[in-house]
């Protein structure tokens, strides 16, 4: 990689953008690593108050190529990963091959109905499975292989259905809940990502594994929402442990799966446990699963701590990600994957109406298409509407005023905002 600081008065089209001097949260785009296409992309960053910019010159152009004749490209966005891998928004290119066939893609609400028989699918059959690893009874791990199959159709076909079940807070904190929520989002990562089947299934078992050492622990400290006492936080951080020994006797998992599971909770500063291992001791697929059973826990309240808006989740991991607590590339795909406002986000926009976050637009990453359930004067609709705030035009422009917490009294009064789209 051949990186240079230049001014945003000397970026082009052509050249390869790694670094804004901006945070993510301010950014126009969804993520910070991208080949500049036209020059709206650099009208867009001039407007966010971008001042400087770190171009990679080994993927596209150099500061003494602005001399060229720049060509408006009328491509869309091209994106990357933040080590620089480009990442197709369809099918990752690594995996991608001319002989696939194509995936016929579904809107959020076409593929919605299908997301939740998955979540349904997916939480009994690790109750089952949880339930024969609390007797000590024999697990075939392979039981989980359709349901790896039948997320993965589902996500190529549209990945923010199952994103929106993901977000939206949930009734319970059970370990099948949690599961159906590492096991979806891990999912949709490695496609971005563009993991190979044999990574993809390995993260889908870790998924489901992983917390197998809850069961023998007091569940109500799964999600306790207040500071551990010393011994329960010695006493939680043992369920890996646990888990792995009963894990070694009652299922056959490989040593990958098996070494993911026991490094879900590492982190790359040397400050998880149990082992407090660092960057160089931790798999790849450790640091991305890492990654991903942090935002559920930040997401839902899980261990001692009070749940947290997905807005709020991805700026929390963001900032571990630049001190070095979790990896940054992980990190960042996320954030490219849920966008600024993940689906299932309770919003209020700037006219005042509340609703819930429907699907966002990778090219607006900040004007996504919310589900709107209040109206301005905080009355719900009869009937809620659909407003693409991408679309609104006028001088006045509808857009998220912030994000909001459910749990606060008022915020939701008829119960509308708290339940499955």
């Amino acid at each position: 990689m051949a990186t240079k600081k230049i001014p945003i008065s000397a970026l082009i089209t052509g050249m390869y953008v790694t670094k804004l001097d901006i945070s993510w949260i301010d950014s126009p785009f969804m993520y910070h690593h991208l080949k500049i296409k036209t020059k709206d992309q650099i009208d867009k960053l001039l407007k966010a108050g971008v001042k400087q910019v770190t171009i990679d010159t080994s993927k596209g152009k150099d500061v003494e190529q602005a001399k060229v004749k720049n060509e408006v490209a009328s491509d869309k966005l091209e994106s990357a990963s933040s080590e620089g891998a480009d990442l197709d928004k369809q099918t990752p290119d690594s995996q991608a091959d001319s002989s696939t066939p194509t995936t016929t893609k579904t809107s959020v609400d076409q593929e919605l109905s299908v997301a939740k028989e998955l979540k349904g699918q997916v939480e009994k059959v690790a109750e089952q499975i949880n339930e024969a690893l609390k007797k000590e009874e024999t697990v075939d791990s392979k039981l989980v292989n359709p349901l790896i199959d039948g997320t993965l159709s589902s996500l190529q076909r549209n990945n923010q259905a199952l994103a929106t079940l993901i977000n939206i807070q949930r009734k319970d904190n059970s370990l099948a809940t949690h599961t159906f929520a590492t096991f979806s989002l891990v999912l949709s990562l490695s496609l971005k990502l563009g993991l190979s089947e044999q990574e993809q299934e390995a993260l889908a078992l870790a998924a489901f594994f992983h917390d197998t050492g809850w069961l023998k622990l007091p569940l109500h400290l799964l999600a306790k929402k207040s500071a551990y006492s010393p011994n329960e936080r010695k006493l939680v951080q043992q369920h890996v442990a646990i888990g792995l020994k009963s894990l070694k006797q009652n299922c056959e998992l490989s040593d990958l799966v098996m070494r993911v599971i026991k490094e879900h909770h590492e982190r790359l500063d040397g400050s998880g446990f149990p082992s407090a291992l660092k960057a160089e001791q931790l798999h790849p697929l450790s640091r991305i699963f890492a990654v991903v059973v942090r935002y559920d826990e930040l997401v839902h309240g899980l261990g001692d701590q009070v749940a947290i808006t997905p807005h709020g989740a991805l700026a929390s991991l963001y900032k571990d990600s630049k001190v070095g607590a979790l990896d940054e590339r992980t990190v960042n795909t996320l954030v490219s994957m849920l966008s600024v406002y993940p689906v299932g986000s309770v919003v209020q926009l700037s006219n005042k109406e509340k609703g819930i976050v429907l699907e966002t637009d990778s090219d607006e990453p900040k004007l996504p298409t919310v589900k709107v359930f209040y109206d301005m004067s905080g009355v719900a609709h009869i009937k809620p509407k659909i407003v693409n705030l991408a679309k609104i035009a006028g001088e006045k422009p509808l857009i998220i005023a912030s994000v909001i917490d459910i749990s606060e009294p008022g915020v939701d009064p008829a119960n509308l905002l708290n339940i499955s789209l």
